[in-house]
C-alpha cells in the first residue's frame, strides 16, 4: 500500500490533452500508477463499478450526471489530472454520446431567467379568485346554519322506562328537551320550564300501551322516542 502511495506521489498534475478519449486517459494514468480499480475504489470510498464506467465510457452505469462529475473529480484527483478539465472533457463526450443517439443536450444550457413581470396575476382574474373564496365561505357558513336549523332537537325520557310492568293506571311521564322546542305526549301538547324539564300524568289501559313522546323547533327534523308499558288488572 505505502508503495503504491509513494509511486502516486511521484506523478505531477498534467492539464488532459491529446486525442484520447477521457476514459481511455483515466485507465492509462492508473494503469502507470499501478493502481486497482478496487484499491482506486477503496481509497476515494467510490464503487470500483462506477470508476471502471468512467473508464469505458458506460454514461448508462453511472447513478447520474451530478454523481457522475463529484465521481469524477474525486478520481481525477487522485490521478493528478486537472478535475476540471476532466470534468469538461466528461460533459462534451457526453453531449456528444446524446446527440448521437438522438437525445437532448439541453441540460448542458442555460436556463434563463423569467422576467419578475411575467409572474404578475391580472387584477381581473385576482378578482375574480377573490370573489370566488367570498361566495365559498358564505355558502359553507349557510350549509352549517341550516343544518343547525333543521338538526333534530335533544329529547330524553327519563320516566317511564321501557317495556315497564305496572299495576297502578296512573303513570307519570318525564324527561328533558332541548329548550325552545314543542313536546307532544300521544299527539298532545306538554309544556317545559325554563331549563326544558318536562312532567305530565298519563292514565293507562289494561294491557300493551305504547306511549310517544316527540320534540321539535321551528323547521326542524322530529325527535321520537317510545315506551312500551304494561298496566295488569289489580288481583
Amino acid at each position: 500500500m505505502s508503495h503504491q502511495r509513494k509511486r502516486m506521489r511521484e506523478f505531477t498534475t498534467r492539464t488532459i490533452a491529446g486525442q484520447q478519449t477521457l476514459g481511455e486517459l483515466l485507465a492509462q494514468r492508473r494503469a502507470a500508477m499501478a493502481v486497482s480499480l478496487a484499491e482506486a475504489g477503496r481509497q476515494l470510498n467510490i464503487n470500483p463499478s462506477y470508476l471502471e464506467a468512467l473508464e469505458t465510457g458506460a454514461h448508462g452505469g453511472l447513478p447520474g450526471t451530478v454523481y457522475a462529475v463529484a465521481f469524477l473529480k474525486s478520481y481525477a484527483q487522485l490521478l493528478n489530472l486537472d478535475p476540471e478539465e476532466a470534468v469538461h472533457r466528461y460533459k462534451s463526450e457526453l453531449a456528444i454520446a446524446q446527440h448521437a443517439r438522438g437525445e437532448s443536450t439541453e441540460q448542458w444550457r442555460p436556463v434563463a431567467r423569467a422576467a419578475w413581470w411575467h409572474f404578475m396575476v391580472p387584477a381581473r382574474l385576482l378578482r375574480t379568485a377573490m370573489l370566488a373564496v367570498v361566495l365559498l365561505s358564505a355558502l359553507t357558513y349557510l350549509g352549517f346554519k341550516v343544518e343547525a336549523i333543521v338538526q333534530p332537537p335533544f329529547l330524553t325520557v327519563t320516566s317511564p322506562a321501557d317495556e315497564l310492568l305496572t299495576d297502578y293506571a296512573l303513570l307519570t311521564v318525564a324527561g328533558q328537551v332541548e329548550v325552545g322546542s314543542v313536546i307532544t305526549i300521544n299527539g298532545q301538547e306538554v309544556l317545559a320550564d325554563a331549563q326544558g324539564r318536562f312532567s305530565t300524568p298519563l292514565d293507562l289501559q289494561v294491557g300493551v300501551n305504547l306511549i310517544k313522546i316527540t320534540a321539535r323547533k321551528n323547521h326542524s327534523k322530529e325527535t321520537v322516542v317510545q315506551r312500551r308499558v304494561v298496566l295488569q288488572e289489580r288481583q
